[in-house]
């Protein structure tokens, strides 16, 4: 998945991890949540805490956080 694909390596790709969670709609995020949990023991707030910092990671998180409500 893209965001696997961001994170992978040193150093975080951040463009593709904007697009990969800033792009899908709400219901799409929620299925990139659950695909990445199910088939890769991921967790995609885990993944932005451990990649980004900050007021970056604060508003990524903010925002996945709200589309999984």
């Amino acid at each position: 998945h893209r965001i696997l694909e961001a994170a992978k390596g040193l150093g975080t790709k951040d463009q593709m991890l904007i697009n990969a969670v800033l792009l899908p709609n709400a219901w799409q995020l929620q299925d990139i949540y659950n695909i990445l949990k199910a088939e890769y023991g991921k967790d995609l707030i885990h993944i932005i805490h451990s990649e980004t910092s900050g007021h970056y990671r604060d508003a990524l998180t903010a925002y996945v956080q709200t589309a999984l409500r």
